[in-house]
């Protein structure tokens, strides 16, 4: 029989498939064989008649709060009573103690003390308690219980007595919980809270006790009491001073140790009491809801004060503490702040307003170390009138646990508060407990979609939502190293927008819970489960492709560690984002892979949707003819491609644009800034919401927002994951005094940045890029509360914009107080409070990038959101400034190289070398100042930076610098201008300092006279603020690359889709023929067309082994020479673009991909497969001279070079009369646009329960497809028509992109005018 109550079932009556719910039907993985009854109101009211009230048996009287009233409480009370009058009125007949076989302390006493694995203090005898007191009482003379009795012993177990401590000072309730004994025979009968019902305890008056008996001592120890047996019994072994676990401070009082006794028993063994919290020892004392409340978190600390602490022990119970400081310096085993122990548990026995000032009184289970500081038992303030007020406090000077704290020092000190709201007897409760399939890991953590609830509330009322996992105390002794941390919202039947969310919790607490007023009607409350597996870590010398993901294998002694696992959180998220990025593409079909998607709430709410952006809509099979294939790639049978062109039905084409509504038919003109595609506006009104709603949440719970998905303080490894460890994390209120998030004027500026202990020097200088242009970053930082401490962000993703909500949490690097050691402290005279207020205020304690102005607040938020973004503070380790800039504002990145420079060894750029070489690829100069930097922060903005000179060091410097500044580094451009025939470029340090020393540096030379006054102009001033000055032409001789983001105003339009294209086995040649595209151009335009691969950055801790770069040309169709080609890019660049103006008419685009890895030589040496596949393919040319050659698989060898692939195109387009063919007159519209197969799926990834085989397809060191988008920007209202193909496959998906619709691709077509799109591989 189980001990919890379970839920009354109605007969079982067949169900109607229409009621049947879809929501948990995202992915075929995670199906549930799920039904969902509607609900009978007739039956609802019936069983409401039916039901008999909770107390129906019991007395009538209204019953205050304490313990749980649910219906089995009299139950399991009456029950233990009649068992210990049983137990009594046996042993009274056969003269007998009460002895409990089933928690037999003398006979089993290793059974019952210890676990299998835990150990417990050893006692040295067991005794009765008439044994060891004289005259033993249960409670004192006056028959209570009281807060003062309990005393700890040698088990950790102080959650529990402090948790007994805080009920004892409530009137009466442990009298409740303490239901029925004998004391003559021995029999104690308790009642406890399990799960979701109450169960009794009985057990003996046997006690452990640690004093030996008279003949275990040595002879030297008999002596000490004269060899007098019956002296040592009467002194050493009486009293409770004896008892090796809890004891009472009152002589001959037994209810502590017992009740400590049967709480053991309840949990199986004393070991199983070491370690715990709080507030779950009081829900199973009282049967009440804990609620975790972090200190930094209380939004209203007055309201806090009248609303909760002054409640205390009216309806709700409080308990705190802090944790301990595992860093410390001050070489002390066990720091303590003034006196008190972290990760130790203290009651918080009442709240008390005297004098006009606030104080807690609260309480050490040990009974013993006080608080030492201020209002401590005997200082300085307590004299005068003050000490009159102690017997309002109930308080008495002297060391027993009990001691007084102003409120203030409460809140600094704890930063934990357990409360457990107590219901009285009007209250009831009831239950469901189900089992829900635990996700395998690795697997997107927090996901919503394996299980939820459906509520029906018949009238208005308040209510506790509670959810529980089962109390895995019970059967902890069980090895895991599986955890679960849980969450849920709560939706109204018809809403979209949560009603409420469960309160923060500690990760892998047993319950989390809400407290809500909800009105009549159904809600749903959808539930996360966090699955927490730690994974042995794989050694490097296994060759493990993880090994790259695992954490740290070195302890901070440089020793490798005897165990070292890996959080699968971490594998899970990167591994997700790389599948999300993967489901971009139409032909991607996910497959076990789907496990990584997570589900969203949205998708729970509206079923039909899924994880990734909108699928491209899939026609039915149908048998391919053979003789539509294109003879475009039929150079080798083993190469053709078997590809269908779509035809164009240019009468519908002509209708689209009218049904299509225009993408800013309701929106002003906007200057160049973000990318206003269509999705744009929804995720700002969607930000903007969630950040009201959840400031209007944490308002009425007087709570400050903290973001459980990326909680820097609870989770702190996995966000960081292993980026500079910070020393401690911190509101911007406790950072700053008067924190704000711009500066007074209210826009932000490039010169408030300032990096920190992070390598994102890439994405400062975006930052600061973007910040030069007006208002620019106060569109991207879309909404916030800064009170309640809430920010929400938009950035750009591969194809579309996405929100990213955060708390106001930073992490920090100078230590607490107590951390220090003696010199340390006595550097500020041992005054905490004035360390606290100058050591750890500013935005200097910032561990990572902070603004320059004071109590500023915009750079450190938004580098921890973009941090968010990507996934942790590790993924922004290194980049461009080019994609940084894409990401904050949609734009499109080109790389400019100046030149390739070689240095003198002097490093002077004032005196190059005779044989110095210069490449430029700027070709004029002059036209690149006037129509290039000239129009910096009209519609595009500039970044720049050199190669680290390593190769060239010879004075040995650890890091070399031309005349100040730094190789491998970002610099932002601010702006360029025109003084007194001059050409300046002003630029930016993201570092904050370490500015250009060269010529026109702060105070050089070259400032004197009329010069200092064009600084006004410049927008410049002197100091080493990382702002510096150059002259053009020292500028490009500097600055051997140039990263240009080309913005767009509200006018352009982008449609995209994503593809995915097998990679071509290494080694071979680097080809064209793989991918291809059509364009359909209807008027003359100007066009940008950008191809890009998925953004690694968001998985870049999978490891491999292969890298791509691309490239294309684009051609006219019926042309054999190219109109153009994508701008050179750094190799391995996620994206690569060309700007042109293109007249109406068919264009083919023809994409080069190269995939890069090392691969092994029989001689043990990795070479470039690159290289190997030039001289293999150089090889089979050569030998494909002979008349008699057959190439057989050597084919893969011989190059489809760009000529002959245009000639195919041409034989193509003249057999189909200039223009793609048509398709089957019985197809749908889309089919006649684009006639396709089937889709070939893409490489799918099989799963299994090893979490690193599940991974294994997805961390491949070699890839086997590579995913590519195309992206189109339009200035008119012709809709763009997308088609794809790949070499050797059949693509059977059909989209149709709006100028306002679907967002996928890595190719950006950028069009001024009108542009429709076709691409073909």
């Amino acid at each position: 029989m189980g001990s919890q109550h379970e839920a009354k079932l109605t007969p079982e009556r067949p169900v109607d498939e229409s009621e049947s719910s879809s929501r948990s039907t995202v992915k075929e993985k995670r199906q549930f064989d799920t039904e969902i009854t509607s609900i009978d109101e007739e039956e609802v009211k019936k069983l409401t008649s039916e039901a008999l009230p909770v107390d129906s048996k019991k007395d009538s009287e209204y019953r205050v709060p304490g313990l749980l009233h649910v219906g089995d409480l009299e139950g399991a009370i009456e029950k233990c009573r009649a068992q210990v009058e049983r137990i009594a009125k046996d042993c009274r007949a056969k003269n007998r103690r009460f002895r409990d076989t089933e928690f037999d302390l003398d006979a089993d006493t290793n059974l019952w003390l210890h676990g299998p694995v835990e150990k417990v203090a050893v006692p040295t005898g067991v005794q009765r308690a008439t044994d060891i007191f004289d005259t033993p009482h249960f409670f004192n003379p006056e028959g209570v219980a009281s807060s003062n009795d309990i005393m700890q012993g040698a088990l950790g177990d102080c959650w529990f007595l402090s948790a007994l401590a805080t009920v004892s000072s409530m009137p009466r309730l442990i009298e409740e919980i303490c239901v029925a004994r004998d004391e003559l025979v021995g029999v104690y009968g308790f009642v406890f809270h399990k799960d979701s019902g109450w169960v009794s305890v009985i057990i003996d008056d046997m006690l452990c006790t640690n004093m030996p008996q008279y003949e275990q001592l040595s002879e030297s120890e008999q002596g000490l009491y004269h060899e007098d047996r019956a002296r040592y019994n009467t002194v050493a072994r009486k009293g409770g001073k004896a008892l090796t676990f809890a004891k009472s401070g009152s002589h001959g009082e037994t209810w502590v140790p017992l009740i400590e006794k049967a709480y053991a028993k309840f949990y199986g063994s004393f070991s199983h009491l070491e370690g715990g919290v709080t507030g779950e020892a009081m829900e199973d004392l009282t049967g009440g809801v804990a609620t975790v409340i972090l200190t930094k978190d209380i939004l209203d600390l007055d309201t806090f004060w009248t609303e909760e602490l002054l409640k205390a022990h009216e309806d709700r119970l409080f308990g705190c503490h802090f944790k301990k400081f595992s860093n410390t310096r001050a070489g002390e085993e066990v720091p303590k702040v003034q006196g008190l122990f972290g990760d130790h548990a203290y009651s918080v026995l009442r709240a008390v307003e005297c004098k006009g000032k606030r104080f807690v009184v609260l309480r050490n289970p040990w009974g013993q170390s006080e608080w030492t500081g201020r209002w401590a038992d005997g200082s300085k303030e307590w004299s005068g009138e003050w000490l009159k007020i102690l017997p309002e406090l109930g308080h008495e000077f002297g060391d027993d646990g009990q001691f007084v704290m102003e409120y203030t020092d409460f809140l600094q000190c704890f930063n934990q508060i357990d409360r457990t709201t107590l219901f009285d007897s009007d209250w009831r409760m009831a239950s469901s407990w189900v089992t829900v399939p635990a996700n395998q890991v690795a697997i997107p953590y927090y996901t919503y979609g394996n299980v939820s609830f459906i509520i029906s509330v018949p009238a208005k009322t308040k209510a506790f939502i509670s959810l529980s996992q089962l109390n895995q105390r019970f059967f902890r002794t069980i090895p895991t190293m599986s955890l679960f941390s849980i969450g849920f919202v709560i939706v109204k039947a018809g809403d979209t927008v949560p009603l409420d969310e469960s309160v923060y919790s500690k990760p892998f607490n047993r319950r989390v819970n809400a407290e809500l007023e909800l009105d009549a009607g159904t809600y749903f409350v959808y539930v996360r489960v966090d699955h927490v597996q730690m994974i042995p870590k794989p050694s490097s010398d296994e060759g493990s492709k993880l090994g790259n993901i695992a954490l740290g294998n070195v302890d901070k002694m440089g020793k490798k560690k005897e165990e070292e696992y890996i959080d699968a959180r971490l594998l899970g998220k990167v591994v997700s984002e790389k599948v999300l990025g993967q489901s971009l593409s139409m032909n991607y079909v996910a497959g076990g892979a789907s496990i990584f998607l997570p589900e969203t709430l949205d998708q729970l709410q509206h079923p039909g949707m899924g994880s990734q952006a909108p699928e491209a809509k899939v026609t039915p099979e149908r048998p391919v003819d053979v003789s539509e294939s294109s003879p475009m790639s039929t150079l080798k049978e083993e190469t053709q491609l078997d590809t269908k062109i779509a035809s164009i039905d240019e009468e519908k084409l002509k209708k689209f644009p009218s049904e299509a509504p225009p993408l800013n038919s309701k929106k002003e003109y906007r200057p160049p800034g973000l990318l206003h595609v269509g999705d744009l506006e929804g995720t700002i009104k969607k930000c903007r919401e969630q950040v009201e709603q959840i400031a209007k949440d944490c308002r009425a719970k007087n709570r400050k927002f903290r973001d459980s998905e990326f909680d820097l303080d609870a989770n702190s490894h996995l966000c960081l994951h292993g980026a500079a460890r910070p020393t401690g994390f911190q509101r911007v209120t406790d950072i700053f005094d008067t924190p704000h998030f711009f500066n007074p004027e209210g826009v932000a500026s490039s010169n408030d940045i300032m990096q920190g202990y992070l390598g994102d020097c890439w994405f400062l200088s975006a930052l600061a890029t973007v910040s030069s242009l007006p208002r620019l970053l106060e569109e991207i930082c879309v909404a916030r509360d800064e009170l309640v401490g809430v920010y929400g962000f938009v950035f750009y993703k591969d194809s579309g914009w996405v929100s990213v909500i955060i708390d106001d949490m930073l992490c920090t690097n100078v230590p607490q107080f107590e951390q220090l050691n003696e010199l340390q402290q006595g550097l500020y005279h041992d005054d905490k409070a004035r360390y606290n207020a100058v050591a750890r205020k500013g935005g200097k304690v910032l561990t990572f990038a902070k603004s320059g102005s004071q109590g500023e607040t915009w750079v450190p938020l938004i580098e921890k959101a973009y941090a968010k973004f990507y996934g942790n503070f590790s993924h922004l380790e290194g980049g461009l400034t080019g994609e940084a800039i894409e990401d904050l504002t949609g734009g499109v990145a080109t790389l400019i190289f100046t030149k390739v420079r070689v240095f003198k060894a002097s490093l002077s750029l004032s005196e190059p070398s005779a044989d110095a070489g210069i490449t430029k690829d700027i070709l004029d100069l002059d036209k690149f100042w006037t129509e290039e930097l000239r129009k910096a922060r009209e519609d595009r903005l500039f970044a720049c930076s050199f190669r680290e000179l390593t190769d060239l060091q010879r004075e040995g410097e650890g890091v070399l610098k031309v005349q100040g500044l730094y190789g491998n580094h970002a610099y932002s451009v601010l702006g360029a201008m025109e003084c007194k025939g001059k050409r300046f470029v002003v630029l930016r340090n993201p570092w904050g300092q370490s500015e250009w020393t060269g010529r026109w540096a702060d105070g050089s030379k070259e400032w004197s006279g009329e010069w200092l006054k064009i600084l006004p102009e410049l927008g410049h001033t002197f100091g080493d603020d990382g702002k510096f000055i150059m002259e053009y032409a020292d500028f490009l001789q500097c600055f051997t690359r140039i990263d240009r983001t080309t913005l767009f105003d509200s006018n352009w339009t982008m449609a995209s889709s994503w593809v995915t294209v097998p990679a071509n086995e290494v080694p071979t040649p680097y080809t064209y023929g793989s991918v291809s595209y059509i364009i359909c151009i209807p008027e003359k335009t100007k066009t940008f067309i950008c191809l890009s691969q998925l953004n690694g950055r968001f998985f870049g801790s999978i490891p491999s082994e292969s890298f791509f770069s691309i490239e294309f040309v684009v051609v006219k169709a019926g042309d054999t020479t190219p109109l153009d080609e994508s701008v050179r890019s750094e190799p391995f660049n996620r994206s690569v673009g060309a700007e042109l103006e293109l007249d109406a008419g068919t264009y083919f685009i023809y994409v080069k991909v190269d995939h890069v890895k090392g691969v092994a030589m029989s001689s043990g040496d990795e070479v470039d497969s690159r290289w190997l596949g030039k001289v293999a393919s150089a090889k089979v040319l050569c030998q494909s001279v002979s008349t008699n050659y057959r190439t057989g698989d050597a084919s893969v060898f011989l190059p489809d070079t760009l000529d002959k692939v245009i000639q195919r195109d041409i034989a193509f387009m003249s057999k189909h009369n200039g223009r793609p063919r048509r398709a089957h007159k019985k197809q749908t519209f889309l089919r006649k646009l684009f006639g396709l197969g089937r889709p070939t799926p893409a490489k799918q990834v099989q799963t299994s329960t090893d979490p690193t085989d599940m991974c294994s397809g997805l961390c491949d060191e070699t890839a086997t497809h590579v995913t590519l988008g195309l992206k189109v920007y339009t200035r008119s209202d012709t809709p763009v028509i997308i088609q794809a193909r790949i070499k050797g496959e059949s693509l059977d998906t059909e989209i149709i992109t709006f100028l306002f619709g679907n967002a996928y691709v890595g190719w950006s077509l950028l069009v001024m005018g009108g542009l429709n799109l076709a691409y073909k591989w």
